[in-house]
């Protein structure tokens, strides 16, 4: 089922995403297949070459790629997401969806304990911080009917569609929820680095445009009349 999504267009991201930055194609289609350890660590590691990649695109500078990879994803002062948010790439739901990734896969890779642990039973720990949890990966909706689907009548929303999956699942398949959940991060990410290179090369072209009007020098102008005539002869003169 979830490798159907991959044949929509809205989700044509994916593969593109992959190739950018390295990792095999498939790899976010296949996420859901692995143990929840292996799944939680392995979409966390995936969401900050994504925000990586996004940072490097928006800054333009690929030398800063090893620097980037190697902040902290979620430092809420001098992490990836503070500059994402300094730089108003993604919204304060996609930013606050990141944070709690980085705070669920902390909880499991610091305790070896937590290695064969089920999803279900890892978010029990959050016990504590659990409305924060669930409003963050349920996209801050807990009736799926007030999730706003329809754009029209006969138009529906793909992105709040995936939200109300979101809502829907969490409860009882928080795996596939947080999976549903990346698809819209990691294609607001991946919108933001593209929309970040287009408008550079839109700002190309125009320099272009603009110094070659500017070096293009008018012609001079002709005298009516044809040629000058000749200067008159001073009196006296043959």
């Amino acid at each position: 089922m979830t490798t159907d999504l991959f044949k929509l267009r809205a989700f044509a991201f994916a593969s593109e995403l992959e190739r950018e930055i390295g990792i095999p194609p498939g790899f976010l289609a296949r996420l859901p297949e692995q143990d929840d350890w292996s799944f939680v660590v392995k979409l966390h590691a995936l969401i900050e070459a994504a925000a990586t990649h996004l940072l490097v695109a928006k800054l333009d500078y690929p030398e800063l790629a090893e620097v980037l990879s190697n902040m902290e994803l979620s430092n809420r002062k001098t992490g990836k997401l503070a500059f994402i948010k300094a730089l108003e790439l993604v919204d304060s739901d996609c930013r606050a969806w990141v944070q709690k990734l980085s705070e669920l896969r902390n909880l499991l890779v610091h305790d070896v304990r937590n290695a064969g642990v089920a999803l279900v039973d890892a978010l029990s720990l959050t016990r504590p911080n659990a409305k924060a949890f669930r409003d963050a990966f349920q996209w801050g909706f807990v009736d799926v009917s007030k999730v706003p689907v329809k754009i029209s009548k006969t138009r529906y929303d793909l992105e709040a569609l995936m939200k109300a999956a979101c809502v829907i699942t969490y409860p009882y398949a928080p795996k596939l929820a947080i999976w549903f959940g990346s698809l819209l991060v990691l294609r607001r990410m991946y919108g933001a680095a593209l929309t970040s290179r287009l408008k550079r090369q839109l700002q190309s072209v125009a320099l272009v445009l603009v110094d070659a009007l500017l070096a293009k020098k008018p012609r001079p102008k002709r005298r009516r009349g044809g040629r000058s005539k000749q200067r008159a002869q001073p009196m006296g003169q043959a």
